[in-house]
Protein backbone atom coordinates (compact mmCIF):
# COMPACT_ATOMS: atom_id res chain seq x y z
CA UNK A 1 0.00 0.00 0.00
CA UNK A 2 1.56 3.43 -1.06
CA UNK A 3 0.74 6.01 1.39
CA UNK A 4 0.42 9.99 0.59
CA UNK A 5 -0.29 13.52 1.73
CA UNK A 6 -2.08 15.78 -0.28
CA UNK A 7 0.30 18.56 -1.27
CA UNK A 8 1.06 20.28 -4.37
CA UNK A 9 3.98 19.27 -6.52
CA UNK A 10 4.63 15.73 -5.02
CA UNK A 11 6.60 12.71 -6.20
CA UNK A 12 5.20 9.32 -5.92
CA UNK A 13 6.92 6.32 -6.71
CA UNK A 14 4.75 3.37 -7.38
CA UNK A 15 6.56 -0.32 -7.61
CA UNK A 16 7.28 -1.65 -11.09
CA UNK A 17 6.20 -5.52 -11.57
CA UNK A 18 6.86 -5.49 -15.65
CA UNK A 19 9.13 -3.12 -17.93
CA UNK A 20 7.09 -0.50 -19.81
CA UNK A 21 8.12 0.75 -22.65
CA UNK A 22 6.42 4.01 -23.30
CA UNK A 23 6.97 7.60 -23.16
CA UNK A 24 3.31 9.06 -21.63
CA UNK A 25 1.85 6.80 -18.58
CA UNK A 26 -1.87 7.40 -17.27
CA UNK A 27 -2.52 7.38 -13.37
CA UNK A 28 -5.88 6.44 -12.01
CA UNK A 29 -7.09 6.87 -8.58
CA UNK A 30 -10.74 5.74 -7.38
CA UNK A 31 -11.66 6.10 -3.69
CA UNK A 32 -13.08 3.28 -2.77
CA UNK A 33 -15.66 4.57 0.01
CA UNK A 34 -17.13 7.26 -2.76
CA UNK A 35 -15.74 5.51 -5.57
CA UNK A 36 -14.63 9.25 -6.98
CA UNK A 37 -11.99 9.06 -9.84
CA UNK A 38 -9.34 11.14 -10.25
CA UNK A 39 -7.09 11.08 -13.37
CA UNK A 40 -3.47 12.34 -14.05
CA UNK A 41 -2.44 12.09 -17.94
CA UNK A 42 0.44 12.25 -19.79
CA UNK A 43 2.63 11.18 -17.08
CA UNK A 44 6.31 10.52 -17.65
CA UNK A 45 8.21 7.70 -15.69
CA UNK A 46 11.39 9.84 -14.18
CA UNK A 47 13.61 6.49 -13.40
CA UNK A 48 13.24 3.88 -15.67
CA UNK A 49 16.01 1.94 -14.50
CA UNK A 50 14.80 0.80 -11.38
CA UNK A 51 12.05 -1.11 -9.76
CA UNK A 52 9.82 1.95 -9.27
CA UNK A 53 7.65 4.27 -11.70
CA UNK A 54 8.78 7.91 -10.34
CA UNK A 55 6.40 10.63 -10.76
CA UNK A 56 7.18 14.06 -9.92
CA UNK A 57 4.71 17.42 -9.59
CA UNK A 58 1.83 15.60 -8.63
CA UNK A 59 -0.67 17.60 -7.15
CA UNK A 60 -2.54 15.53 -4.71
CA UNK A 61 -4.05 18.93 -2.64
CA UNK A 62 -8.32 17.99 -4.27
CA UNK A 63 -8.13 14.32 -3.25
CA UNK A 64 -10.08 13.01 -0.25
CA UNK A 65 -8.52 11.36 3.26
CA UNK A 66 -9.32 7.64 2.82
CA UNK A 67 -8.29 4.83 0.83
CA UNK A 68 -8.35 4.52 -3.05
CA UNK A 69 -7.49 1.58 -5.65
CA UNK A 70 -4.53 2.89 -8.12
CA UNK A 71 -4.45 1.73 -11.48
CA UNK A 72 -1.82 2.67 -14.17
CA UNK A 73 -2.14 2.05 -17.57
CA UNK A 74 0.21 2.87 -20.32
CA UNK A 75 0.04 4.77 -23.68
CA UNK A 76 -2.19 2.19 -25.34
CA UNK A 77 -4.37 1.97 -22.60
CA UNK A 78 -3.24 -1.52 -21.28
CA UNK A 79 -3.51 -1.60 -17.44
CA UNK A 80 0.42 -2.23 -16.34
CA UNK A 81 0.17 -1.78 -12.31
CA UNK A 82 -2.54 -1.67 -9.71
CA UNK A 83 -2.74 -1.57 -6.13
CA UNK A 84 -3.62 0.33 -2.86
CA UNK A 85 -3.10 4.23 -1.93
CA UNK A 86 -3.83 5.47 1.39
CA UNK A 87 -4.30 9.36 1.46
CA UNK A 88 -3.48 10.73 5.18
CA UNK A 89 -5.16 14.69 5.70
CA UNK A 90 -4.76 16.61 8.77
CA UNK A 91 -7.57 16.83 11.06
CA UNK A 92 -9.06 20.12 11.39
CA UNK A 93 -10.00 20.13 14.91
CA UNK A 94 -8.75 17.03 17.34
CA UNK A 95 -11.69 14.59 18.07
CA UNK A 96 -12.38 14.28 22.07
CA UNK A 97 -14.53 12.72 24.20
CA UNK A 98 -16.19 14.05 27.50
CA UNK A 99 -16.44 11.06 30.10
CA UNK A 100 -19.70 10.75 31.84
CA UNK A 101 -19.19 8.75 34.50
CA UNK A 102 -22.98 8.37 35.91
CA UNK A 103 -24.23 5.18 38.31
CA UNK A 104 -27.85 4.39 38.32
CA UNK A 105 -28.94 2.27 41.26
CA UNK A 106 -32.30 1.09 41.27
CA UNK A 107 -33.73 -0.83 43.77
CA UNK A 108 -36.24 -3.51 43.61
CA UNK A 109 -39.75 -3.32 46.82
Amino acid sequence: MLFIKPENNQSIWIPKHNKVFTDKLKLVLEHTLTHKTTEFDDLTDHDVNSGYFLFYGLDFRNLDSGEYEYKLFDGYGWQKENGMLQVMTKLSEPISYKHNNQTIIYKHN
